[in-house]
């Protein structure tokens, strides 16, 4: 048996929690360039990965375009080569949120939990889309709150998204609903219609930039949620009267250490239907 000193057995723990990652390219030769639609190969991918029973698609760095949305299925996750080298795109009038979660469409056929976005970049081309809440990331569960779908492996989703830049997207760059247990790390959402990011309960959001927000930067609207470093500016480009930098509403609280709200149009911190208002 390993000794731990060693790191002989920290080496086969480790290899046992991490999950199995796989290059995109072993399910797929379509070409990963700025005109080649990767949507239909890529959900083939995380369908196959999460059928086998989960795992990490790492995606190539250069630009890709999407007619979709990525569906994550259960244990699932994709991973770039960083926020600026891997750089998905939603081509002209697609109308769709851009990365998604599978959500159970009955409340018994499980959600996909344990999901992770890292290391790329979203851009959401949204002047070129029509109008509706299409968002960067979307992250939902159904039930949203109370119970869990029967066949889900967890109560809460235990999701990761993490160094992930966001741009110009029809809706909110990150938008979460449901239960959570998220951690949310280096996400940057600037030049967003609506929010810039939204996170659901027990979410903890750290080191994340929401700028030119066209409402407020970040919309905190359930309890439970924990914040540190993080920055909203320039709010309000569409509704300035919306345009705080965090927006606690409708019993959203939390806990914030070290944040900053720079130049936005409405508060750099407004409470609205919540205790202390």
């Amino acid at each position: 048996m390993g000794n731990w000193l060693d790191g002989s057995s920290s080496s086969r723990l480790a290899s046992q929690l991490e999950p199995p990652r796989y290059p995109f390219r072993l399910f797929s030769s379509v070409s990963w360039d700025a005109t080649t639609d990767v949507t239909t190969a890529l959900n083939d991918a995380l369908t196959a990965v999460g059928d086998d029973g989960g795992g990490i698609i790492e995606l190539p760095a250069g630009p890709a375009k999407l007619t979709g949305s990525i569906v994550l299925q259960n244990r699932t996750g994709i991973e770039g080569q960083g926020m600026w080298a891997t750089r998905l795109k939603l081509a002209n009038s697609s109308n769709c949120a851009m990365v998604k979660n599978y959500v159970s469409p009955d409340g018994i056929i499980a959600n996909a939990q344990r999901i992770s976005i890292r290391n790329l970049g979203l851009f959401g081309n949204h002047s070129n889309q029509s109008s509706g809440d299409w968002h960067g990331i979307e992250l939902n569960q159904n039930p949203s709150f109370a119970g869990r779908a029967t066949h889900d492996d967890e109560f809460d989703s235990q999701q990761l998204v993490e160094n992930v830049f966001i741009y110009e997207v029809k809706g909110t760059g990150l938008y979460a609903n449901g239960r959570s247990s998220t951690h949310l790390r280096n996400v940057q959402a600037y030049t967003c219609i609506q929010y810039g990011i939204k996170p659901s309960f027990d979410t903890n959001v750290v080191g994340c930039v929401a700028g030119g927000a066209g409402l407020a930067g970040f919309l905190l609207e359930s309890p439970s949620i924990y914040m540190a470093s993080c920055k909203a500016f320039y709010s309000g480009s569409v509704t300035p009267a919306d345009g705080h930098g965090f927006l606690f509403n409708n019993g959203g609280a939390g806990t914030m250490v070290g944040c900053i709200a720079q130049d936005n149009k409405g508060a750099g911190l407004y409470l609205s239907n919540t205790i202390g208002d």
